[in-house]
């Protein structure tokens, strides 16, 4: 009786990965002094292999525990794109100058 009693605390206690994708996007924000906006969103690739096989169900553990980068394909920040099919428009430009710090730092 003692171990059942403890297990449905454990099960209480425990979040649905629904409740903590949530909390995390809102924790997230917090850290950085951020407030949501109804604009800010990203899409997925439902293809990738770091998500195949999810379904609606599983989708929200899927993108918190298993999803790599690669499967976020676009990202909208205030309603405007910011990524596009998972590449950013100044990622060049970064990468030449992070390697460029990088050869100095050396």
């Amino acid at each position: 009786m003692l171990f059942r009693s403890r297990m449905a605390s454990l099960e209480r206690a425990l979040l649905s990965p629904e409740t903590l994708l949530s909390g995390l996007t809102q924790a997230g924000l917090g850290a950085l002094s951020l407030a949501y906006r109804p604009g800010d969103y990203f899409t997925l690739d439902l293809d990738d292999p770091s998500l195949a096989g999810a379904d609606t169900e599983s989708l929200p553990a899927s993108v918190i525990f298993s999803a790599n980068r690669t499967g976020v394909r676009d990202v909208f920040v205030d309603g405007k794109r910011v990524v596009e099919s998972g590449r950013h428009p100044l990622q060049d430009e970064i990468v030449r100058e992070f390697t460029a710090v990088l050869r100095r730092s050396t």
